[in-house]
């Protein structure tokens, strides 16, 4: 914790454990840092909140702390991170995951989770659940990549831990998959 308020300053908003007495959970505008309970806090993970807003060259989270967005916006879509070379697209790995009627796409790779809110419109009264279950892999990737809105960006303290935040994925495809899937339709 000290080190990040040495690089940081201090948050602009916190909240503290079940103690009630550290603060664990740290806001710096959209960035959002989970530390450890217990002593020496460490940073359990961070993420970039309201990536959906992410838009022009550059994103200052703090007077410290500037992001440079290199043509990214939150309208990006799967497709548009995939295709960047930001990672090699065989290390990716796409999860679609339905939780209480809503699908998001996560593109994760290592420690990081690229996390998508879909626009469900053209599920047209179809039940999310029953639409990832019964349809290609292939037709989902070809249907959902247009409606997908960049929500937000984790980086998780190991690689288990982002494996564990995917454990309620539905679906899954390659990052290859992904892009072979649109490259055909």
């Amino acid at each position: 914790m000290l080190d990040v308020v040495a690089r940081l300053g201090a948050p602009s908003n916190f909240v503290t454990g079940s103690n009630g007495d550290v603060p664990v959970y740290w806001c710096y505008g959209k960035l959002e840092i989970q530390f450890d309970v217990d002593v020496p806090h460490r940073t359990n993970w961070f993420q970039l909140e309201w990536a959906g807003y992410l838009e022009g060259d550059f994103e200052i989270l703090t007077s410290n702390l500037v992001i440079a967005l290199d043509g990214f916006t939150g309208s990006t879509t799967p497709l548009g991170f995939l295709s960047a070379d930001l990672w090699h697209p065989s290390d990716v790995t796409v999860h679609f995951v339905e939780i209480a009627g809503d699908i998001t796409v996560q593109l994760s790779v290592r420690t990081v989770q690229l996390i998508f809110r879909v626009d469900q419109s053209f599920l047209h009264d179809q039940e999310a659940v029953i639409y990832l279950a019964k349809n290609a892999i292939t037709d989902i990737v070809r249907d959902i990549d247009s409606h997908c809105e960049l929500d937000s960006i984790y980086s998780h303290s190991s690689e288990q831990e982002a494996e564990e935040s995917n454990r309620r994925a539905r679906r899954q495809i390659s990052g290859d998959g992904y892009i072979s899937a649109l490259a055909g339709s």
